[in-house]
């Protein structure tokens, strides 16, 4: 296949002879805003390309007027019914006064009902139940109270040798010591009663005859990650796989939600000297290694819970904003040039906005594998093998968030906003970056004419200073 090539006039002067988006000539592959910035004129763009453009949008949504009918025709019935919910709500409030009575007596029952539910059990009891010891005789099921009494078969054991409890029982003292022994490094599953020993590893426990998982410490029934030795060892002879985390997130370890506290853990054991700093009023926390890596990870974890959200209504929000444009055209609303003028907006905004997530998803994919580092050192290893590896890490986040900021600040430019999203030096949403930016540098003009040296501490140039000199800075707050 042959590659041809044109001058910039000639781009110019074919996309605007073709009823359609900016394109190559040769290949049909469609130009985005931020190519035909950089490779078209930007007066060309800005003038001739806008209302090339605003002309294509809009012969596309008149080609949607007659499906958007029945909404025009539902818009003028929901006015009339907004009138009629106005008229209801005032029948409702006049009759509000007369049913608060039955509404309090309704009340009062369910008040009572649940008096009732909870009243039937305690805690204490269902607590009791759950940690039970299975009964010791082999044809009996059952499980044993608080007074070793069994539930099923009703015989009383002695709590010192597991021996049912006779009028003449006398314990064996060797049995005794070993039920001492066996209570000590053993506890009931809590799923059937089976006595399962710990001997060293974590709280995570899991039973090999019912498949349990539970806590050593409370007992408690865990779901969820397992990574107890025996249980990967029961599905490789089972011949069963291992599930994956879902959507591969960092989530847990250990059995235990990863949170910043789990980092800062890591942290202070790779780099005990954080803990010298006690006297200082905020402590260990107050540590720049320490206040970068917690700040990193809650900063991923905004990215989860509080941006990414969006990107799921992104979409259909836009389509309903244009729907909502063709509908006020088709009712006369607007006019036929400001309803082109809103669909450009429209198109511009939802652009805008695909590009700045598509920058919080990286964000979010890098900072997970930055947590997974993180984790894999080992907090008992303080050789300067597992110092260096965190050393390098963090100056990679700080690479990287320069990159992302500097990402969000060029889409800013191509779309012509007067704000950005970003991440400021302590690792937090900016909401308006480029406002954040202005801040910062009217701050650091005013230390320069106070006569103050730059740059402030734990600003993203101060930590470049102390990886470029003395990391061990980043090991103590400044005073």
């Amino acid at each position: 296949m042959e590659v041809g090539w044109a001058c910039r006039t000639c781009c110019q002067t074919y996309i605007t002879a073709n009823q359609k988006e900016a394109s190559c000539m040769f290949c049909k592959s469609i130009w985005d805003r931020d190519f035909c910035n950089n490779n078209l004129t930007k007066k060309w763009v800005g003038n001739e390309y806008k209302i090339h453009l605003e002309n294509i949008l809009v012969e596309q949504q008149i080609s949607l007027l007659p499906s958007t009918q029945p909404y025009a025709i539902a818009r003028k019935r929901q006015t009339e019914l907004y009138r009629q919910i106005d008229l209801a709500k005032e029948e409702i409030s006049r009759l509000s006064n007369l049913l608060k009575e039955q509404h309090d007596i309704v009340k009062t029952y369910q008040l009572e009902i649940a008096r009732i539910n909870t009243g039937t059990s305690t805690s204490t009891e269902h607590t009791e139940t759950s940690f039970s010891y299975k009964c010791p005789m082999e044809e009996c099921n059952g499980f044993l109270n608080s007074k070793f009494v069994c539930g099923t078969c009703e015989k009383k054991f002695c709590k010192e040798c597991m021996e049912e409890k006779k009028p003449d029982h006398v314990c064996n003292e060797e049995l005794k010591l070993t039920v001492k022994a066996l209570m000590k490094q053993s506890k009931p599953c809590p799923g059937c009663g089976e006595n399962i020993s710990k001997i060293d590893g974590c709280d995570h426990m899991w039973c090999v005859k019912c498949h349990k998982q539970f806590s050593w410490r409370t007992g408690a029934i865990l779901d969820g990650h397992n990574h107890n030795p025996e249980y990967f060892r029961y599905l490789r002879e089972t011949g069963q796989t291992i599930a994956p985390t879902p959507g591969g997130r960092i989530e847990r370890v250990c059995g235990v939600e990863i949170t910043d506290r789990t980092i800062y853990d890591i942290i202070v054991q790779v780099f005990p000297d954080v803990i010298l700093n006690q006297s200082n009023r905020a402590g260990a926390y107050a540590s720049p290694i320490v206040l970068l890596f917690t700040g990193m990870y809650r900063m991923y974890r905004h990215i989860q819970w509080d941006i990414q959200r969006n990107d799921r209504f992104a979409e259909n929000r836009h389509e309903l904003d244009l729907r909502k444009a063709r509908v006020d055209f088709l009712l006369n609303r607007i006019v036929k040039d400001e309803w082109k003028r809103i669909i450009q907006q429209l198109d511009k905004k939802r652009s805008k906005e695909t590009a700045y997530i598509n920058i919080w998803r990286l964000a979010e994919t890098v900072f997970a594998s930055f947590i997974e580092r993180i984790v894999a050192v080992s907090p008992r290893d303080r050789v300067s093998s597992s110092r260096l590896e965190l050393i390098k890490i963090s100056k990679e986040m700080m690479d990287f968030k320069q990159y992302i900021n500097t990402q969000f600040l060029n889409s800013r430019k191509i779309y012509g906003s007067t704000s950005c999203p970003g991440i400021t030096h302590n690792w937090r949403d900016a909401g308006n970056y480029k406002a954040y930016i202005n801040v910062q540098k009217t701050e650091d003009d005013n230390i320069r004419n106070a006569g103050g040296t730059l740059p402030r501490y734990y600003t993203d140039e101060w930590y470049v200073e102390c990886f470029r000199t003395d990391w061990t800075k980043l090991l103590k707050p400044p005073r």
